[in-house]
């Protein structure tokens, strides 16, 4: 039984997850490149990944979310208080 940690998802598993294989399965997970060795030095290319790359790259340039893409104007307030919301296609 060999332990390793998912570098990308597959199957069930998500990146980061840790599971057990059988040797030979565990080496042919790790060999393409879809899990690492936990107890393996980690190559120098990916000691340098910042963990927020992901987060960074997804903030607009004022540091918040993404930039607001929606395109469509905000849903009018209804005519009445407590109006069941508008449903259906707008026409």
């Amino acid at each position: 039984m060999k332990v390793v940690i998912f570098t990308r998802p597959h199957l069930m598993y998500q990146r980061g997850e840790t599971a057990g294989f059988a040797d030979d399965h565990a080496q042919t997970l790790i060999d393409a490149g879809v899990a690492r060795d936990p107890n393996a030095p980690v190559p120098a290319s990916a000691a340098e990944v910042q963990p927020d790359a992901d987060a960074a790259a997804l903030q607009g340039k004022d540091g918040g979310e993404g930039a607001n893409t929606c395109t469509e104007p905000a849903p009018a307030a209804p005519s009445e208080p407590g109006a069941p919301p508008a449903q259906g296609k707008r026409k």
